[in-house]
């Protein structure tokens, strides 16, 4: 499945379920997914690739960076 119908699918479920948020968080090797729709709901976990192609696409959509910078204070 590409990225986007990945992001796609995400975001449809996150819409159904009326999610105000969705979280990536990280864990050794993966990322556990979480939509807040009151309460905060587990999603199936995402291996680290599979979580940061999505970070990375949703980041492109928005014209954020998807590089580390390595700003100085």
């Amino acid at each position: 499945m590409e990225v986007a119908d990945k992001a796609r699918q995400m975001l449809e479920e996150a819409v159904r379920i009326r999610a105000s948020d969705i979280f990536f968080l990280p864990k050794k090797g993966s990322y556990k997914l979480r939509l807040r729709a009151g309460d905060l709901e587990e999603r199936p976990s995402l291996t680290r690739e599979a979580g940061n192609e999505l970070i990375n696409w949703f980041k492109y959509q928005l014209k954020l960076p998807t590089y580390k910078s390595g700003l100085v204070p």
